[in-house]
């Protein structure tokens, strides 16, 4: 008998007795059904982070939201920083295993800006040549200043200096489509059995109200270091039912706010993580055709008759600050203009409001605004406690409309509204991502129509500045004729608190409130 031939058979049994290795799943809270699933239609954090995840951009976030090489391993601009080339990976690759090209990047910024994409995000890329005329239509998109001079190569030209357009290529601007999937099958190309993308991940599953799923991709040039095998979001817009979820294990990362928050400082401190985000809620003008699009005095009287501190330590309960300009604090080398109005007392603002209101609004009927808000709880709060406020302080009439998040945006876009309450959180870590929203040419980022020829210029004036401090003034002077004509009413500085389960590894605090999932693994 021979000893030795037993021992492959034995050891072949040990292996199969052994227990597989666990898959590796992270599982968060979708509030509500993303926009799209196409990187180039999509304008809100969620659907960003779900994309970010599928696609890489030509210049991508790290851990902490910091720039890190994307599809393309190296960039570099010219002397008068009016051209910038971009070398792409060698083995960068779609998920059905062929190449990533520079054409299918020059195929996406194309589509982006053209009329007929009608997105969102297309005034991003305006500092390319061209760009300004495509997306009025006024020029083909093959005229955009961008060329593919061979497969690796992609080189951007613009009209003005930019020097932080690979942080604007971080956005969803700078991710590409696949071509061939999108003309094949048009709007539907995003279906999980369609959906061709280049990112660490690849889509496996979207049921409405139900979940989005994807799994880790194994063409994805670094998919060795990517410990996650999947990734879902499960449809949850009841938040205490989410914070149940949670606590059942159901659930591995959720903000909290509110009831919900005072409980987790008080039960779970050790899973609690605050984020000190760059963010800002606000109230969007209707400049265009408002109630009080034709007087500043109007506008001013409603900024002054809020109780900032009211309304963020008493009403909103995600402990969040008081602002009343619209950078929010923390954005590196930046120093927001001076509030004229921060040393007044409450009183002292309400007095104001009343004078300011009396000379634009002489006695008669009370002035009708349409107050427009997304359909949730904190912001059906916010919104309520300002209803009362201006309609305690001043002669007007504030009719709520809060129609649910898929449909605010149509609701937003199409100017149905007087005031508009709103969140933005930075696309990148430069005041830019704020200020350009407000360009007469910033399309649907514009929801207001603010159209102001001396903000346009102090703006196309810092994309030349010499330096980052000459830059920083510029913007300063810009956001201070914003806030002067109180185009924005910016009320409060978001502090972001999420609850993560202690199996959760490099979920970094990011400022910027991305979380990529390729960094992420869980402990069992």
């Amino acid at each position: 008998m021979a000893f030795r031939s037993l021992f492959p058979a034995l050891a072949a049994l040990l292996l199969l007795a052994a227990p597989a290795q666990a898959e590796q799943v992270l599982r968060v809270p979708l509030l509500y059904e993303p926009t799209a699933l196409d990187p180039h239609l999509i304008d809100g954090l969620i659907d960003f982070r779900i994309c970010n995840d599928l696609f890489e951009p030509l210049v991508t976030l790290d851990p902490v939201g910091g720039l890190m090489p994307g599809a393309a391993e190296s960039w570099s601009d010219s002397p008068d920083h009016l051209t910038w080339s971009f070398t792409l990976r060698a083995d960068e690759r779609w998920s059905d295993g062929t190449p990533v090209t520079s054409a299918d990047f020059l195929y996406s910024l194309r589509r982006i800006v053209d009329p007929k994409t009608a997105a969102s995000y297309a005034s991003a890329l305006l500092p390319i040549r061209n760009a300004a005329e495509i997306i009025a239509g006024k020029a083909p998109p093959e005229t955009l200043g961008v060329t593919a001079p061979d497969a690796r190569h992609l080189v951007i030209n613009l009209a003005q200096p930019t020097p932080f357009l690979p942080n604007v290529l971080t956005t969803q601007v700078g991710m590409p489509v696949p071509q061939a999937t999108v003309e094949q099958f048009g709007d539907h190309w995003t279906r999980p059995e369609h959906m061709v993308s280049n990112g660490p991940f690849k889509l496996a599953e979207w049921v409405p109200n139900g979940e989005i799923a994807y799994v880790r991709s194994p063409t994805f040039h670094d998919a060795a270091s990517v410990k996650l095998d999947r990734v879902r979001y499960l449809f949850a817009d009841d938040r205490h039912a989410t914070l149940k979820r949670y606590l059942n294990g159901e659930i591995d990362a959720m903000t909290l706010q509110g009831d919900d928050l005072a409980w987790a400082e008080k039960n779970r401190p050790a899973e609690l993580h605050p984020i000190p985000a760059l963010a800002t809620d606000y109230l969007i003008v209707n400049m265009t055709n408002g109630s009080v699009a034709k007087d500043v005095r109007l506008r001013r009287a409603l900024s002054l008759a809020i109780d900032r501190v009211v309304l963020t330590t008493k009403i909103d309960t995600r402990r969040e600050a008081a602002a009343t300009t619209l950078v929010p604090p923390g954005m590196p080398g930046y120093g927001p203009p001076a509030d004229p109005a921060a040393a007044w007392t409450q009183p002292q603002r309400l007095a104001e409001a009343k004078r300011l209101f009396a000379e634009a609004w002489p006695a008669g009927p009370k002035l009708h605004i349409r107050l427009l808000a997304g359909r949730e709880q904190i912001t059906h709060r916010d919104v309520m406690a300002l209803k009362l406020m201006w309609e305690a302080a001043l002669p007007v009439e504030v009719e709520l409309i809060e129609p649910e998040f898929r449909v605010f945006d149509s609701v937003l876009h199409r100017g149905e509204f007087d005031l508009a309450d709103y969140t933005w959180y930075a696309d990148y870590a430069d005041p830019w991502t704020y200020l350009a929203n407000f360009q007469s040419e910033g399309g649907p980022l514009n929801s207001g129509g603010y159209n102001n020829p001396a903000y346009d210029a102090l703006l196309a004036k810092s994309r030349a500045a010499d330096s980052p401090a000459e830059r920083n003034a510029l913007y300063q002077q810009a956001e201070r004729l914003l806030l002067d004509d109180q185009a924005v009413i910016p009320w409060a500085s978001e502090r972001t608190r999420y609850l993560l389960s202690p199996r959760i590894r490099g979920w970094d605090l990011s400022p910027l409130m991305i979380f990529p999932s390729r960094f992420i693994s869980m402990t069992d």
